[in-house]
């Protein structure tokens, strides 16, 4: 069970450097010692991992697949926060074929047990989904208002990568609000959060934090 937690934080790494095809064959790998070793709740956490590299490399229906089963064994595990991940996959997905209805019913069902739970990197990530997701809908002011809570908790814990993201997000409602200006100074503000001069790598795990 260490090892596949071990290969899945790999992942998250090389999902922030956008190397989701060699991430692919590392969650495959612990995919099946957590079927091996029975563990539902690393289960689910590789299998909505799954779906969300398989959604970015634009492999829809191997993403089906693990999407639903990735849903199938977060509800199993009645472990919240495996629900919760398992529901922001859900949403990428739904995203990716173009469902906004459903992506954004699955981000809020995810947000809602982050909330619960108490976990706010995680909230403040899915809220940053939500702020793009507004947008999309032609919910522009909520979209703003949603990147402003994001950019309110990731600034409390101090967690960069979601400050920064979240200022994106901002800038992105902004703009699409026709407030130029306000979208200039927010963008501004997010390109000083990433250091110059650090290599790839480095910038990952600091934006993991």
């Amino acid at each position: 069970e260490e090892s596949a937690r071990c290969l899945r934080e790999i992942v998250r790494l090389k999902l922030l450097l956008s190397e989701e095809k060699s991430a692919l064959p590392l969650l495959k790998k612990s995919l099946q010692i957590e079927q091996r070793s029975k563990n539902l709740k690393g289960e689910a956490e590789t299998l909505s991992l799954l779906t969300i590299v398989l959604t970015r490399l634009n492999q829809n229906a191997e993403s089906g697949t693990y999407h639903s089963k990735a849903l199938q064994k977060a509800l199993q595990s009645k472990n919240p926060k495996q629900m919760a991940v398992a529901f922001a996959a859900s949403g990428l997905y739904y995203y990716g074929q173009r469902d906004f209805k459903t992506m954004l019913e699955q981000q809020e069902k995810a947000l809602k047990l982050f909330q619960e739970i108490g976990d706010t990197k995680s909230e403040a990530e899915i809220l940053i989904d939500l702020a793009y997701s507004y947008t999309i809908n032609n919910d522009r002011i909520r979209g703003r208002d949603t990147a402003l809570k994001a950019l309110e908790i990731s600034k409390n814990s101090e967690n960069l990568r979601c400050h920064a993201l979240s200022l994106i997000a901002l800038g992105d409602a902004y703009q699409r609000m026709g407030e130029s200006e306000n979208a200039l100074k927010t963008l501004l503000e997010a390109q000083k959060l990433f250091v110059p001069d650090l290599d790839l790598f480095e910038k990952a795990v600091l934006y993991n934090r």
